[in-house]
């Protein structure tokens, strides 16, 4: 099987979930590899970037068809503004790079506990919850 076909056969299979864990995973990859090499220019691609997946998710929330429940969707419209803003005001100057990772890993890591909840929903399981 080609790269292109092992691609798209994983594109296809890939739930918008996991999707997402990628693509933020994906940015802060960028976003290290990019401090750690003080390459501004990739530095500025990698936070544009993560503006536009913050943007995406800002509008989706916003949606009158959304169906997050309320208190998710108004903490993602407040974190997605603090990020926008936070590369809006400082893409030229001094990013908060470590606000962005960390914003950006604890919702990959909401994500997978997200995920790992349905599944144990859709196996029969109830979720573990915490005191």
């Amino acid at each position: 099987m080609s790269l292109g076909s092992y691609k798209r056969v994983h594109e296809s299979t890939e739930t918008p979930r996991q999707t997402e864990i990628r693509v933020l995973r994906a940015i802060n990859y960028a976003l290290r590899h990019s401090v750690e090499n003080q390459d501004r220019i990739g530095l500025m691609k990698a936070a544009l970037n993560n503006r536009m997946v913050w943007q995406v998710f800002l509008d989706d929330v916003q949606h009158q068809d959304n169906k997050l429940p309320r208190d998710l969707r108004r903490s993602i419209v407040i974190a997605s503004r603090s990020i926008i803003q936070e590369i809006d005001d400082n893409i030229q100057a001094e990013l908060d790079v470590d606000f962005l990772l960390t914003m950006n890993e604890n919702v990959i890591q909401g994500l997978i506990a997200g995920a790992a909840a349905e599944a144990q929903l859709a196996s029969g399981i109830a979720p573990a919850t915490t005191p």
